[in-house]
């Protein structure tokens, strides 16, 4: 085993490692806003700072937080 192949294969391992923890927040976020806030909580505070399309984006924010923390 060479020097090169133990760091490039140190590297996968901490890629990996940094994805499925980044994958694992982003889940516990989009599953905070959907049970804890729920769609109508977050389109609320949506509306509220100004943000347009406040109900659709409050539905495609969980959406993306979920289906992304999936993909990482």
């Amino acid at each position: 085993m060479t020097l090169t192949s133990t760091t490039e294969n140190s590297q996968a391992w901490g890629t990996t490692l940094l994805r499925v923890a980044v994958g694992v927040v982003f889940i516990g976020h989009g599953l905070q806003k959907l049970l804890q806030f729920g769609p109508a909580g977050l389109a609320g505070f949506f509306a509220s700072v100004g943000i347009p399309l406040a109900e659709f984006n409050a539905y495609f924010i969980i959406a993306l937080e979920l289906l992304g923390g999936l993909a990482m």
